[in-house]
C-alpha cells in the first residue's frame, strides 16, 4: 500500500510540475502604415483598427501548440484583409493566414496542420496545432494584419506587424516577454521591404498549398 501511494505522489508531482511554454510581444498601438508605391511613401493612422496589431502569443500546453493575433479593433472578415501569425524555432515552425473566414495553416514543411481556429470576440484570433518537435519557445515570434496586400498591381496598401513600428522607423516599441524576460529590441525601418516581400512570397505559398 505505501510503495503504491509513494508512486501515485511521484506521478501526481511529475503531472503537476510540466512546464508550460510560453512567448508573447506586445506591438504599440495606432502604428498601422498606410504605403504608397509609386511615388513611394509611408506614414502612420489610426484609422485602422482592424489591422492595429496589439499583441501576438504561442503557447505548448499538453502536445497542444497555440498561436494567436490580437488587434486594437475586431478581426473581420473581409475578402481584402490578412491577419497572419508565425513561430519558428530551433526544431518547429507553425504558421497562419486568415482572410475572410478562410484559414491556411503549416507545420514545418506541411500545409492544412491546424487543428482548429476560434474568433474570442471581438478582437482574438486563435488557431492550435499538434506540437512538432521539442515544443519550446526559444524561437522568434511574428504577426501581421494588411489590408490590400499583398497588392502587386495596386498602388496602396495598409499594414502593421510586431517588427517594423509606424513610418517605418527602428523599433523599440515592441516588446517580447518568455518567462519573465523582456526583450525591447526592434529592427530597422528600412528593413520594411524586406519585410514586405517575404509576407508576400509566404502568402502566395500558402495560398496554393490549400
Amino acid at each position: 500500500m505505501k510503495k503504491c501511494l509513494i508512486v501515485f505522489i511521484s506521478i501526481a508531482i511529475i503531472l503537476s510540475t510540466q512546464l508550460v511554454s510560453a512567448l508573447e510581444k506586445t506591438d504599440p498601438e495606432n502604428d498601422v502604415d498606410h504605403i504608397i508605391q509609386n511615388p513611394y511613401s509611408i506614414e502612420p493612422v489610426s484609422s485602422k483598427p482592424n489591422l492595429d496589431v496589439k499583441k501576438v502569443s504561442y503557447t505548448v500546453d499538453e502536445g497542444v501548440a497555440t498561436l494567436s493575433i490580437t488587434v486594437k479593433g475586431e478581426i473581420e472578415d473581409n475578402e481584402l484583409i490578412t491577419y497572419y501569425c508565425e513561430y519558428e524555432g530551433s526544431d518547429a515552425l507553425y504558421q497562419f493566414t486568415y482572410k475572410n473566414g478562410n484559414l491556411n495553416s503549416k507545420t514545418d514543411d506541411t500545409f492544412g496542420t491546424a487543428q482548429d481556429h476560434t474568433i474570442d470576440p471581438p478582437n482574438t484570433l486563435t488557431v492550435t496545432f499538434d506540437v512538432v518537435g521539442a515544443g519550446g519557445s526559444d524561437g522568434e515570434l511574428y504577426g501581421f494584419a494588411g489590408d490590400n496586400f499583398p497588392n502587386l498591381d495596386g498602388n496602396e496598401y495598409w499594414m502593421d506587424n510586431t517588427v517594423v513600428e509606424a513610418g517605418g522607423t527602428p523599433g523599440g516599441g515592441e516588446e517580447t516577454t518568455d518567462g519573465g524576460n523582456t526583450d525591447g529590441s526592434g529592427t530597422p525601418g528600412f528593413e520594411t521591404i524586406l519585410v514586405v516581400a517575404a509576407l508576400g512570397i509566404a502568402f502566395v505559398i500558402l495560398r496554393r498549398k490549400k
